[in-house]
């Protein structure tokens, strides 16, 4: 048995899935990962300027901040889901996924079919921006035209306060209801499928210990090793996109069989 048929296996057994996704699930559409494939990308930006304290306390680094997510902005919106947020959204259909926790900001699962609601975005979006004055939200787009006009930093319109887009940056405390909503998931599922995380940002990459320890098993799909591998059932060293393609090639054979 290969390992992608027992992936499918471990799948077609499971009813309350939860896919827990990392840079690696973005790349092979063109997001460039801040640490491995096409992370040359963020090289020309002072990533001490792009700090969350950098960014509350010097007005230089928040000009640097609006100059990368202005670049980053226009890339997420020229790209386009590959077969891990396929194959996510064809576990929706079976009717297997409870949710997507995802590390990324570019919104590609709600693209690739997986439902809004059960895509929890542990590091925020890029899509909205918010006042941290008067908590006042905009949309990305409309921050984007203010830039495109010629406005360096913009302001909030209501009180003049600080925007900024609704990512987590370094140093940025998670919000506490998405963590405890992703915890809540974790700890729910009866498979904890990662794919394309190398696990080392915490705290999100401890939630496979937590589903781990609550009884679930454990897939990881990743190019090279992680430090919670001792965690997995299963362990795909692998790409991303090729190995979820496979998987559900798996999938749709071993469906059709007779049970």
């Amino acid at each position: 048995m290969t390992q992608f048929e027992e992936a499918a296996r471990m799948i077609l057994a499971s009813s309350r899935i939860i896919g827990f996704t990392g840079a690696g699930a973005s790349t092979d559409s063109g997001v460039p990962d801040y640490r491995g494939i096409g992370q040359q990308y963020w090289t020309k930006y002072n990533m001490q300027d792009l700090t969350f304290q950098r960014f509350l306390a010097n007005e230089s680094s928040r000009k640097e901040y609006w100059r990368m997510e202005q670049e980053f902005y226009e890339l997420v919106l020229s790209v386009a889901p590959n077969d891990v947020h396929y194959v996510l959204a064809d576990l929706e259909r079976r009717g297997k996924l409870l949710g997507v926790i995802t590390q990324n900001v570019d919104g590609l699962h709600q693209k690739g079919g997986v439902s809004k609601e059960k895509v929890i975005e542990i590091h925020g979006t890029i899509f909205t921006v918010s006042c941290f004055q008067c908590f006042k939200k905009y949309s990305r787009q409309e921050i984007y035209e203010r830039i495109k006009s010629g406005i360096e930093v913009p302001l909030c319109s209501f009180c003049h306060g600080l925007l900024k887009s609704d990512t987590i940056s370094f140093g940025q405390p998670l919000i506490q209801e998405v963590s405890a909503r992703s915890l809540a998931l974790t700890l729910q599922s009866d498979l904890f499928l990662v794919v394309g995380s190398s696990l080392l940002v915490q705290p999100a990459a401890y939630l496979v210990a937590k589903a781990k320890e609550a009884g679930a098993r454990v897939i990881i799909i990743n190019f090279g090793a992680t430090p919670y591998d001792y965690c997995a059932d299963l362990l795909i060293y692998d790409n991303a996109t090729q190995a979820m393609a496979k998987i559900l090639y798996q999938l749709e054979i071993l469906s059709q069989q007779p049970q």
